[in-house]
Parts: C-alpha cells; structure tokens; sequence
C-alpha cells in the first residue's frame, strides 16, 4: 500500500498516510516524505531550516574534531578520553620537567616512543585542533543566520575550507 505524505493549509506537516484513514486531507497538499523535523516545506520542496542546519555544523564540528590528526607521520586519536588522557599526562609533564624522559604511547598505528617534549607538542597540536574545529563553527554561524549556506553540503564544504583555510 502506497503511503501518501501530507502538509495542511498553515504548512504544518500532518505526516503520511495510507489506505483509508478517516482523516480529512482534500484541502491538504500533498508532498514528498519529509526528511527531518529540521526541514520545512518551501512551496516545492523541503528545506533545512537555519536551527537543522546549525545542529548539524555542530555534529560536523564534532565529527572532524573527534575524529584523529596526524602527528610526526603518526595518525593519532581526538576522541574525549584521548584528550582527557593526553591532558592527564601533560601536567604530569609539567611537574617533571625533564623534556627527555619517554614514554610509550599508542596511537592508532601501535606503540611508539615518545619524550616528554614531543609529547607536549604533541598535546599542543590536538589542542590547536580542537580549537581550530570550534572557531570553524563559529565562523559559520553567520553564514547560515543570513542564508548564505543553507545545505548540509554547503555546510560541510564551508567548514572543511575554513579548516583547511585556518
């Protein structure tokens, strides 16, 4: 049985229906299935509207900012218990205060040797990235408050550009 979507007279998305459903829909329109409740009805077809399209540049942010860097030839990870760990060691680092001591760590390509020196800038550098990803998103707000991106592909590309610009 074919499922038929519907908007009302106001807009509001009244969903689908199929077979007889004892609803009233002869003064509705009917429409494509709507893709999220993020996206409204634009008179021909469905649009992200601004606060959809800001939460996914918030989950985009989040994706490239948890998602790993290289480091030194090494692909190391970004994920919060990374971080949190990377944190954890950098104060220890800071009460030692000897750049040559080592440590084994793991990155997602096994154990390597690092000093204490390379692992702060090592820390320094997720740091940085994270920040890099937050001022990206910011960066965009703006861009989706005035309508000049107003698709997630839009987003996307925007942020990876800021990134890359950054």
């Amino acid at each position: 049985m074919t499922t038929t979507f519907f908007i009302d007279t106001n807009g509001t998305y009244r969903g689908g229906f199929s077979g007889p459903h004892g609803v009233d829909t002869s003064s509705w329109t009917a429409v494509p299935e709507r893709p999220s409740p993020g996206h409204t009805w634009s008179g021909t077809s469905w649009t992200s509207t601004k606060s959809s399209l800001k939460d996914h540049l918030a989950d985009y942010r989040w994706q490239k900012e948890t998602g790993g860097i290289t480091f030194g030839g090494l692909p190391v990870r970004t994920d919060d218990r990374s971080k949190m760990l990377l944190s954890a060691v950098q104060q220890e680092i800071a009460t030692l205060s000897d750049p040559t001591h080592t440590r084994v760590v793991k990155t997602t390509a096994g154990f390597v040797t690092l000093t204490d020196s390379q692992l702060s800038a090592l820390y320094t550098a997720v740091i940085s990235h994270v920040q890099k990803c937050f001022d990206c998103e910011q960066s965009l707000i703006s861009s989706i408050d005035s309508s000049t991106l107003t698709t997630t592909q839009e987003v996307e590309a925007a942020f990876d550009a800021a990134y890359a610009a950054a």
